[in-house]
C-alpha cells in the first residue's frame, strides 16, 4: 500500500476500462524513473527509482524518531547542515556493512538510534527484559481463526461495499519540528471516491469536496479547484475511518505475542495483495488494535502503522472511535478521536456535485 502513503503514481491502475487494460499490458511499460531525475539536490540515491527513495526516506525518520523537517528546510532541495551529516552516516553505515558483513544490510540507521535523534551510549536496563527469560512457550491460537473472529465481532463484512457514513472528530497532530495541530473536523463519506471534510481551528474554517478526480474548496468566501495533493488528503481522511474487512488476506500466522496501548496482543502476519502485515488482536476482546504495513527500502524493510480503540456499536457495526496513524512518509502521529460515527442511508449525493464558483 505505498501508493496510500507515499506521493507516487496514485492513480495507477485505477479506474481502466478492459479495452486500456489490454493496450496497456500489449504496450511496454516505460521505466520508472529515479530519485536523481525526479528530484535537485540528490547527491546519495541518485540511482533508487522514485518510490523506494520515498521509502528510504521514510525508514530514516523511523529510525530517528523526527520528521521530514528535521533535516529538510523550505525548499526541500535546499542543503542543511543535517543533510550532510546525514550524508556522512549514510557513508558510515554502508562502510561497516562492506567491511565486517561482506556487503550485507545487517547495519542500518535503526541500529543505533532506535527511534531517537541521538543515541544512547548508556545501556537501559529492564526487569521486564529479564523476565521474559522464565516465561513458558505455549502456543498460539490460528491466524485465521482470529481474522474470522474480528470479521464476526465488527459485522463489517457482510456490511455492502458502498461505504456512506458521517463522522466528527477531533484531529491532533504531532511532528518533531512544530508545535502539535489541532483541527475539529467533521467529514462525510460518499463511497469509495467521494467526501466533504470540515476542519474547523483558531484561524477559521476550511470546507473541502473530493469527487473522484475533481475537488473544490471553501476557505469562507468562494469556492476555488483544489490540486491532486489537496484531494489525495481528503481521501486519507476517508481512508483512515475506511471499514477494516481483513478480506482477501493470504497466508495468516500467529508468530507472536505483543502489547499494544496496556493490552495484550496475538500478532498474526499475513500477506494483503504483494504487502507483507502485521495485525494485532486483542486476546480478550478479538478486536484489531494495529495493522502494520512493510514496505521495502534500501535498507531494512521499513513500516507504518494504524491503530485503533474504543470500539462501539454504530448501527449494526462495531467500529473505533479511536484511529490513529503512525509516521506514514516521515508525517509524525495523527489522533483522531470520534465524537460521532453515523451510518448514512439516504441518497447524498448532491453533497459532492460541483459548487457554484465565483465569477
Amino acid at each position: 500500500m505505498l501508493k496510500q502513503v507515499f506521493p507516487c503514481l496514485i492513480f495507477l491502475a485505477v479506474g481502466f476500462c478492459a479495452g486500456a487494460a489490454a493496450q496497456q499490458n500489449a504496450e511496454p511499460q516505460a521505466k520508472p524513473k529515479t530519485a536523481g531525475e525526479m528530484f535537485k539536490n540528490v547527491q546519495v540515491f541518485k540511482d533508487l527509482s522514485e518510490d523506494k527513495f520515498w521509502a528510504t526516506m521514510s525508514f530514516f525518520t523511523d529510525s530517528l524518531g523526527v520528521s521530514c523537517e528535521h533535516c529538510h528546510d523550505d525548499p526541500y532541495d535546499a542543503d542543511t547542515a543535517r543533510k550532510r551529516k546525514s550524508r556522512q552516516m549514510i557513508a558510515m553505515v554502508a562502510d561497516l556493512n562492506g567491511h565486517y558483513f561482506k556487503g550485507e544490510t545487517e547495519v542500518t540507521c535503526n541500529s543505533c538510534h532506535r527511534g531517537a535523534a541521538k543515541p544512547e551510549a548508556e545501556p537501559a536496563l529492564s526487569a521486564e527484559h529479564w523476565m521474559g527469560f522464565g516465561r513458558k512457550e505455549h502456543a498460539l491460537p490460528d491466524g485465521a481463526e482470529l481474522i474470522a473472529r474480528f470479521r464476526k465481532l465488527t459485522g463489517v463484512a457482510e456490511q455492502p461495499a458502498d461505504h456512506r457514513e458521517r463522522i466528527a472528530y477531533e484531529e491532533t497532530t504531532y511532528l518533531s519540528e512544530v508545535a502539535p495541530r489541532h483541527e475539529n473536523v467533521e467529514l462525510v463519506i460518499g463511497g469509495s471516491d467521494k467526501a466533504k471534510m470540515t476542519m474547523r481551528d483558531a484561524s477559521g474554517e476550511i470546507v473541502d469536496i473530493r469527487n473522484g478526480k475533481e475537488g473544490w474548496r471553501n476557505v469562507g468566501k468562494d469556492w476555488i479547484p483544489i490540486d491532486g495533493n489537496q484531494r489525495e488528503h481528503v481521501a486519507s481522511e476517508s481512508e483512515a475511518f475506511g471499514w477494516v474487512t481483513l478480506d482477501g488476506l493470504s497466508a495468516p500466522k500467529t508468530i507472536a505475542e505483543d502489547v499494544v496501548r496496556g493490552r495484550d496482543a496475538y500478532v498474526v502476519e499475513a500477506h494483503d495483495g504483494d504487502e507483507r502485515v502485521w495485525l494485532d488482536f486483542d486476546q480478550q476482546t478479538g478486536v484489531l488494535l494495529r495493522r502494520r504495513a512493510f514496505f521495502e527500502t534500501a535498507y531494512a524493510d521499513g513500516s507504518w502503522d494504524m491503530e485503533y480503540g474504543d470500539y462501539r456499536k454504530v448501527g449494526r457495526l462495531m467500529l473505533p472511535y479511536l484511529v490513529q496513524r503512525l509516521n506514514p512518509a516521515g508525517n509524525g502521529l495523527t489522533i483522531r478521536k470520534v465524537s460521532e460515527r453515523r451510518l448514512v442511508s439516504a441518497d447524498i449525493g448532491k453533497m459532492f456535485e460541483k459548487p457554484v464558483m465565483a465569477q
